[in-house]
């Protein structure tokens, strides 16, 4: 009796196990054709990047971004295989290829108006599609040159920018930088700090670490992938550590940072954020944070637990009560 029920049982695993296979097979398939549609719209993206068309850049940064959205729609209703022994390593490697082209679709950023007239005399002078700009108050403008590593000066009406930090090539030296993505003006030390993070002095060759430069990770002394930066009258820095889904403020000479915002992993809780972007701090000491996964700006005190959603926070969409993946904001 015993034998013929775990015959029966073993049979029944086996089934299941069969049934499960079968399930993953087909899952991995699908993911397959996703992973090359995906890798096709990468390279005709790429191929617009390297000619340097602003223009062509943003209306193809679209289309990018809608079908990136539709494809993370059909990864969650894919019907993914129950608990199995087979590793699905299509999944990690197409999540991981979405945020890749998702940073790089991010460089291409609408800049402002008065920039776009003066659009051909930054394709002759080869610098690439900028990310972070900075306006001062001689009208110069400050580019965060991210793909040709570097911040690029342009006063006005000249025909040529002039390199103000990095240019040597990607790298972690003190006189190179690696895709930055935003910066600021410290106007009392006539500093730039830069998404890097280093801090550049006007018209020094190497910069100084102001943040992180250990390596990428998530201990309090490390960052991973941060694009946007805040500096404070204590002259604190807040950085959006877009892949640890937290923002870390660095005191002045600080070794290492403290989590003021999410840092409790990816999600939509009010406890976490999912990719932030911009960050602002107010004179009260409330922290903004783009936290562009979950379509909303949401505020922070800092020592708080969590924090409270300011506008958005309804989903993806048009409507007025919703955001589409915020980068930036004013207040």
């Amino acid at each position: 009796m015993i034998d013929n029920y775990e015959k029966t049982l073993k049979n029944q695993i086996c089934v299941i196990e069969e049934k499960n296979k079968t399930t993953t097979e087909n899952y991995l398939k699908q993911l397959n054709i996703k992973q090359k549609t995906l890798s096709d719209h990468n390279g005709q993206f790429e191929n617009i990047l390297s000619t340097n068309d602003h223009t062509q850049l943003l209306d193809n940064k679209k289309s990018l971004t809608n079908y990136l959205e539709q494809l993370m729609k059909e990864l969650k209703e894919l019907k993914s295989p129950i608990k199995t022994e087979y590793r699905i390593e299509g999944v990690d490697q197409l999540q991981t290829n979405i945020d890749n082209i998702l940073k790089q679709a991010r460089i291409v950023e609408l800049i402002p108006e008065s920039i776009q007239t003066n659009k051909n005399k930054f394709q002759q002078s080869a610098v690439t599609v900028a990310g972070g700009i900075f306006i001062d108050n001689d009208k110069s403008i400050y580019i965060a040159d991210s793909l040709n590593h570097r911040i690029v000066k342009w006063t006005t009406n000249s025909n040529t920018g002039q390199i103000v930090g990095g240019g040597n090539g990607k790298g972690n030296k003190n006189n190179q930088l690696y895709n930055p993505t935003n910066i600021i003006y410290d106007e009392k030390n006539n500093s730039f700090i830069i998404s890097d993070v280093r801090r550049y002095k006007q018209g020094d060759k190497k910069g100084e670490l102001v943040a992180g430069g250990n390596g990428k990770g998530k201990n309090l002394n490390q960052l991973n992938c941060p694009y946007y930066i805040f500096i404070d009258e204590d002259f604190s820095l807040y950085i959006s550590d877009h892949d640890n889904n937290r923002v870390m403020k660095w005191k002045k000479d600080a070794k290492e940072g403290i989590i003021v915002a999410g840092g409790n992993g990816e999600g939509n809780s009010l406890k976490q954020l999912s990719y932030p972007y911009g960050v602002i701090v107010d004179h009260l000491g409330q922290i903004y944070v783009a936290d562009a996964g979950n379509h909303r700006v949401i505020r922070w005190r800092e020592g708080e637990k969590e924090g409270e959603v300011v506008v958005g926070g309804n989903g993806l969409g048009n409507k007025s009560s919703q955001l589409n993946f915020p980068h930036w904001f004013i207040i």
